[in-house]
């Protein structure tokens, strides 16, 4: 191979570019199943793309299938490959849902590569309408997905029996459950690179990281501490049925109580005779407590107009004749609830959002005033806030934002279908918009166009998803990320948990890797 591009029969000529690392472990994937690991934008595409030329030049009347959680990235994907291979433009096909079963037989029959949705070909292997035995390489792209119920692992079973010699490549930059993954997988090998590798540093873009705390106001933390005692109150049955003591109310998260929901689910079995009647109001107590705990997070890292949308969702689910779940329209009947929307309605006449709001307009004003062409991705959690903090960001000269969401759509919130999504990219790139305001959509996979900034307006409990936010920046020139925290709030608790996290996992994916070597 070249020195200054990968030299393949079926690859352009001088387009491909090499990189050490990226030979290292090519010459790995073509030995054995691997799971890649690399930072965004280090070039786990290309090494697809390369191992595929090498499986075609082996297995010319060989297929191709490379997986893509969903249809925009699926589409990307073909472009990419086509834009660097020397293979029949009518060889290579998109199949997804919204092909007609019958016409994808069709395709896959005369196809040599096929980039596919998982759900898509899950479906047609279980209805044996083919099968994979021709299939030279099988490349999952969001590996991290290999998890749960997750197509991806009926996929990989059925390839492992239906093909004579598999070859299974994996990518992702963030793997989650590591050994899950790679026994999902059938992975025998794990190539992964951090940014402080020496072979990737040369590649690596520095990224300055920057955390800006910010109190909440003496209104938010009324509200708090009404929202503290309308907790309280509704899981006192937990401690008269002795699940919890009362020093302990004030530590109580979520995941106790759907800890203790499971708990008394399985006492109230039917077969055991009556069921005690305090179990049922331990169930109200919870089913309450949780739609408190909501509140209290969109208060504490969202904003006010997010705080009175979820109010007025409460109501009006309280105000149908059928079908109303008790719990909702006790909260909507509580006194904590009438004081907590007068606070939230002499807010809302001062036009206060939230204190974060102010520092977002500041850091992203400032990035444009320095660096005028700069493309500026913010994310959030909440699609509502998506909305808010695009119609927030337009009132300011020089800021034209947009919001980029996933495809479903909700009452009053309409999705972004693939084709908006894509044409929304476009725009983006040629700079029609400076500033995406993005939910998880914006997380995975698509390829968002160089950003110069990412702003966490919220933080995310997820280790996967923090390195996939903070990996749309810093990937061709150097970049900038500014995650926004709110003091004592969940903001704190989810940057913290998800730092350890990842720690952990890259602690796990060193081990499991090295457990792979000896086994070999």
């Amino acid at each position: 191979m070249s020195k200054e591009f990968f030299d393949l029969p079926l690859l352009r000529p001088h387009t491909v570019w090499w990189r050490l690392y990226q030979e290292v472990i090519f010459a790995t994937a073509t030995q054995k199943n691997t799971l890649v690991v690399l930072p965004t934008g280090m070039g786990k595409t290309v090494i697809a793309i390369v191992l595929t030329a090498y499986r075609l030049e082996k297995e010319p009347h060989s297929k191709i299938v490379m997986l893509a959680p969903t249809r925009p990235l699926v589409g990307q994907h073909c472009q990419r490959f086509q834009q660097m291979l020397i293979i029949l433009p009518e060889k290579f096909q998109v199949i997804t849902g919204e092909t007609h079963r019958l016409k994808r037989v069709q395709l896959w029959e005369r196809s040599s590569l096929l980039f596919m949705t998982p759900q898509t070909l899950r479906h047609d292997l279980d209805k044996q309408r083919y099968d994979l035995a021709q299939v030279s390489l099988l490349i999952f792209d969001e590996a991290h997905r290999a998890v749960g119920g997750y197509d991806y692992i009926n996929i990989a079973d059925y390839y492992v029996n239906q093909r004579a010699n598999p070859s299974i490549l994996a990518l992702t930059a963030s793997p989650g459950n590591v050994r899950a993954l790679c026994g999902a997988l059938y992975i025998e090998s794990i190539e992964s690179r951090t940014e402080e590798d020496g072979d990737i540093v040369p590649y690596v873009q520095p990224v300055g990281v920057e955390y800006i705390a910010v109190s909440l106001p003496q209104e938010f933390l009324r509200i708090e501490e009404l929202l503290r005692r309308a907790i309280q109150g509704a899981v006192m049955p937990l401690v008269e049925l002795r699940f919890i003591k009362l020093f302990q109310m004030d530590f109580l998260g979520r995941h106790d109580l759907l800890e203790i929901r499971a708990q008394i689910f399985r006492m109230m079995k039917p077969s055991e005779g009556s069921v005690d009647p305090r179990l049922y109001r331990g169930l109200l107590g919870i089913a309450l407590a949780l739609r408190i705990f909501h509140a209290r997070e969109i208060l504490q890292t969202q904003g006010v107009p997010q705080l009175v949308r979820y109010f007025s969702e409460l109501e009006t689910k309280a105000n149908q004749q059928k079908n109303v779940p008790k719990n909702v329209r006790i909260l909507v009947t509580s006194p904590w609830y009438e004081e907590a929307k007068l606070i939230l309605d002499q807010l809302t006449e001062k036009g206060y959002h939230h204190p974060k709001h102010p520092v977002l307009l500041k850091v992203v004003g400032q990035q444009l005033a320095q660096k005028p062409k700069s493309r500026i991705l913010v994310f959030t959690r909440f699609r509502v806030s998506a909305a808010i903090l695009t119609e927030y960001l337009n009132r300011q000269p020089g800021i034209k934002a947009a919001r980029f969401v996933g495809q479903a759509s909700h009452p009053g919130d309409k999705g972004l279908t693939q084709r908006e999504q894509l044409a929304l990219l476009d725009e983006f790139r040629v700079g029609a918009y400076n500033v995406l305001v993005a939910t998880n959509v914006g997380e995975e996979g698509l390829d968002i166009s160089e950003c110069n900034l990412v702003v966490f307006y919220d933080s995310v409990p997820s280790a996967i998803r923090r390195i996939q936010r903070a990996g749309r920046t810093g990937r061709q020139a150097p970049g900038r990320l500014v995650a926004l925290i709110a003091k004592g709030t969940y903001d704190e608790r989810y940057h913290k948990r998800s730092a350890h996290k990842q720690l952990t996992m890259q602690s796990t994916l060193l081990d499991h890797a090295r457990r792979l070597r000896e086994k070999a």
